[in-house]
C-alpha cells in the first residue's frame, strides 16, 4: 500500500496536471479519435490519388482535341485553296 501522508498532497495535482498536459500535447488521444484520423488521411489521399488520374486523362484528352483541331483546320484550309478561295 502507498503510504499517502509520505507521498505529499501535491501529488495529486501533479498527477492532474501530467494528465492535462499529455491531453493537450496530443500524446494522451482516445483510439477511436486517432483510428478516425488516420481513416480520413488514407481517404483523402485515395481522393488525391484519383484526382490527379483524372487530370492526366483530361490533358491526354486536350492534345487528342488540338491535334484533331489543327487537322481539321488544315483540312477547310485545303478545302478553300482547291476552291480558289483568298486565304
Amino acid at each position: 500500500m502507498i503510504p499517502w501522508p509520505q507521498v505529499g498532497v501535491g501529488s495529486g495535482w501533479l498527477f492532474v496536471g501530467m494528465f492535462v498536459w499529455l491531453v493537450y500535447t496530443g500524446k494522451l488521444v482516445p483510439r477511436s479519435t486517432h483510428e478516425d484520423a488516420i481513416h480520413d488521411r488514407n481517404e483523402w489521399r485515395s481522393e488525391s490519388r484519383l484526382k490527379d488520374a483524372q487530370i492526366a486523362e483530361k490533358d491526354t484528352q486536350l492534345r487528342h482535341m488540338a491535334e484533331v483541331g489543327k487537322l481539321t483546320e488544315s483540312i477547310l484550309t485545303a478545302v478553300r485553296n482547291a476552291q480558289g478561295g483568298s486565304s
